[in-house]
């Protein structure tokens, strides 16, 4: 996202060399006269790349134009402008790329000589703050082309157009936005409220397209099919989870007499055991017996020998 973060006006109306912060949401306050519509042409003049329609304000009577704003027009009778001669303009808007985190400027430069045509470049500043970049030295202001050079001896990127197409295209892509938003930017900061929203929307938001209506005839007709078939494949749902559901006792069943069956060889093991153990037993307690009787029939055997006679 781009941000606006500064604006610098130099020979714009009554701002002779002013800048203005500007943190997210900008408020702009003022009694009739104080230049609001003044910093707000400004901004729309540079952003429209020229094409947009000036404000006008409680109190001017005519009309404003750009030499009005550049001459700065007083409606003083007998002293018309503030400026005479040769006067140069600059409107800078300062903008931060969250994305990059990095700062570039665009804005206008205006050359108006004495009785003559004015020139005028749009031009944008890439990586650089407005505080970088020198609009004025030795108290002058630079004219169109003391400022190229000025970007050059400072090693500064400066990008110019002459045209306000070429302005459009330089902007657009300096902040990333379709050419069919400058229209956008001028009823955006126009006094004048957008009374027909709808209007609005189809004008500046809806995108612009050929309607095939014998084509939507058949999507919708094929809509309905997949519709019906939908509710085909959800009757079948249903029933394959009934089946599903038998499945799963079948399987839990299953299980349960796997463990019985393995309950009942462990029982008939141990029952197994036992009468082994019991078996051992009588045949330890036989043959207990066996040995003590044979130990007996030793003992009369050798008392019934010749030798105890």
């Amino acid at each position: 996202m781009k941000t606006l973060t500064k604006v610098k006006l130099i020979n714009w109306h009554t701002f002779s060399n002013e800048e203005f912060e500007i943190y997210k949401n900008a408020l702009i306050t003022g009694e009739n006269g104080t230049g609001k519509s003044t910093i707000l042409d400004a901004i729309q003049y540079v952003l429209t790349a020229g094409k947009c329609k000036f404000n006008k304000a409680a109190s001017d009577i005519g009309n404003r134009t750009l030499e009005s704003y550049i001459r700065c027009k007083t409606g003083i009778e007998g002293h018309e402008y503030a400026r005479n001669g040769d006067v140069t303009t600059y409107i800078a808007l300062e903008f931060y790329d969250e994305k990059t985190e990095k700062y570039q400027i665009i804005g206008t430069v205006i050359d108006l000589p004495a009785g003559g045509r004015l020139n005028r470049d749009f031009f944008q500043i890439i990586d650089c703050k407005i505080s970088d970049v020198a609009f004025i030295e030795e108290r002058r202001v630079l004219t169109r082309k003391e400022f190229k050079k000025a970007l050059i001896d400072h090693q500064q990127t400066g990008i110019f157009k002459d045209t306000i197409k070429e302005g459009e295209s330089l902007f657009g892509n300096a902040l990333g936005v379709k050419s069919k938003y400058f229209d956008l930017v001028t009823r955006a900061l126009a006094f004048k409220a957008i009374d027909n929203v709808y209007q609005f929307i189809v004008d500046f938001l809806l995108k612009e397209d050929f309607v095939d209506i014998q084509n939507l005839r058949d999507s919708i007709k094929h809509y309905k099919v997949l519709e019906e078939k939908l509710k085909i494949s959800k009757k079948e749902c249903e029933s394959l989870e009934g089946v599903v559901s038998q499945y799963d006792t079948y399987i839990d069943t299953h299980f349960q007499m796997d463990v019985l069956e393995c309950l009942k060889e462990k029982l008939q093991e141990k029952q197994l055991q036992a009468i082994i153990d019991n078996s051992q037993k009588k045949y330890q307690k036989i043959n207990d017996q066996l040995n003590f009787v044979q130990q007996k029939l030793t003992q009369l055997n050798q008392r019934s020998s010749p030798r105890y006679r």
